[in-house]
Order: C-alpha cells, then structure tokens, then sequence
C-alpha cells in the first residue's frame, strides 16, 4: 500500500494532451495493473518488487469501461474510486482526466503524464512522467 499514494496522486493531477494521433488497441488495456516503475525528466525510479499477492494495490480496466482504483492490505481489498474510463487514439480518459499511452501490449502499459506538485506554498512545479505498468495476471 505504500506504493499507492504517489500512484493516486499521478492520476488525480494528471492533465496531459499529445498531438499524436497513434491509436492503441483498446482490448489491451482490459486487465488488473500494478505500477513497476516512473520515470522522472530522465531519472527512472524502478519500483518493480514484483506483484505480491494481498499487498500490491493495481487498477483494473474492465471490458465495460469501468475503471477502479484498488488498495490491497492484508488480502483485504478497498475499492478508493470508480468511474467509467474512454479510450480514444492513444488517450485513456477516466475520473476526468486524460492521460497520453505511449506504449500498450499484453505485457506492459506506459503513460505519460503531467503533474503538478508544490516545492514551496507559492510555487508549483509541472512535470511530465511516464509511468510503467506490468499486468497483474502476468504473475
């Protein structure tokens, strides 16, 4: 559960637009996804302890569009949010925000994002990262 906070604080401010018009294929993304690593203005942060049963939280993409945000403790799951999820060209949009895939397989997914974090009250900083994603079934 560690590895979940700065994971929900990816996507909560995430607000990312490409003009790249690669299309993905949208059956890829249906799966349970735990995050393996993020990559920060060129210094990458490798988090990929493996999954671990009961303990690594993931997302899960149905083929519904639903999209849930899971946090796993002890083998006890806690739903943090749910919303529908839209896929279009190589954009995934859930709980309102847009992120741009820049990779997509049956063996791993890659966003890219931006996020907004504050270094002093006054002053933000916006950073674009790539986050990597490993399926959960993979393991």
């Amino acid at each position: 559960m560690k590895k979940f906070l700065p994971l929900s604080l990816l996507f909560l401010l995430a607000a990312c637009s490409s003009d790249d018009d690669a299309t993905v294929n949208p059956a890829y993304i249906v799966n349970k996804w735990y995050i393996t690593g993020t990559t920060f203005s060129q210094d990458n942060t490798n988090y990929d302890e493996g999954y671990i049963p009961c303990e690594t939280d993931y997302y899960e993409f149905s083929a519904d569009y639903k999209f849930r945000e899971i946090g796993v403790s002890q083998c006890s799951e806690t739903v943090y949010s749910e919303s529908e999820y839209s896929i279009n060209g190589n954009q995934v949009t859930r709980n309102n925000y847009s992120t741009e895939i820049v990779a997509l397989s049956k063996n791993q997914m890659k966003i890219k994002e931006q996020i907004r974090y504050f270094v002093t009250p006054v002053d933000p900083v916006i950073e674009t990262v790539i986050v990597t994603y490993k399926p959960v079934s993979l393991q």
